[in-house]
């Protein structure tokens, strides 16, 4: 398994947070972001899953490392798109710009809390009541990844909306 690399995640939103002026989209990065979109989805509900399984003894170690290995895969994808968009940011709209840099810092740290589940995890070859710090870092995955997911999912909604408004207004001839 590739091991995130926060590091580049944190150069990333960095860069988005300079919120340059960007020039007309010449790319549809609505789709990758959308994309994004899906894919913080995608790891909070692997990580909700992993966190109501958590008090299951039944539940075995390699089910939650395969589960977290799942997390960590969704997480370097989205690494890819984030450095994709900010390869072609002189291109994208000013929300996009937005809605990237709103949702990066939680990216950022949803990775971070992985990699710390997968090193709590590995820690701890037989019971998780011993290992409290690997329910705390499935718990912040949880509510990170929620946050990144909800402000993607309300600038791709907005978006959304202003298309269907700009295309009411050109069918009325107003």
């Amino acid at each position: 398994m590739k091991r995130i690399q926060p590091s580049a995640l944190v150069l990333i939103a960095c860069a988005f947070a300079s919120r340059a002026q960007p020039a007309q989209a010449v790319l549809d990065p609505q789709v990758v972001i959308h994309d994004i979109e899906v894919r913080t989805r995608a790891v909070h509900e692997t990580a909700d899953s992993l966190s109501v399984s958590d008090h299951d003894p039944r539940v075995s170690l390699t089910f939650r490392n395969i589960k977290l290995a799942d997390i960590s895969d969704q997480m370097n994808a989205i690494d890819r798109d984030l450095r994709f968009l900010d390869a072609h940011k002189a291109s994208l709209a000013p929300w996009e710009v937005e809605a990237i840099g709103q949702s990066a810092p939680w990216m950022v740290q949803t990775a971070i809390d992985t990699d710390a589940a997968i090193e709590a995890l590995k820690n701890e070859s037989t019971h998780l009541a011993f290992a409290p710090n690997y329910n705390a870092d499935v718990e912040k995955i949880v509510a990170d990844s929620t946050k990144a997911q909800r402000v993607l999912h309300d600038y791709l909604k907005l978006q959304s909306a202003r298309k269907q408004e700009h295309r009411a207004v050109n069918d009325l001839g107003l």
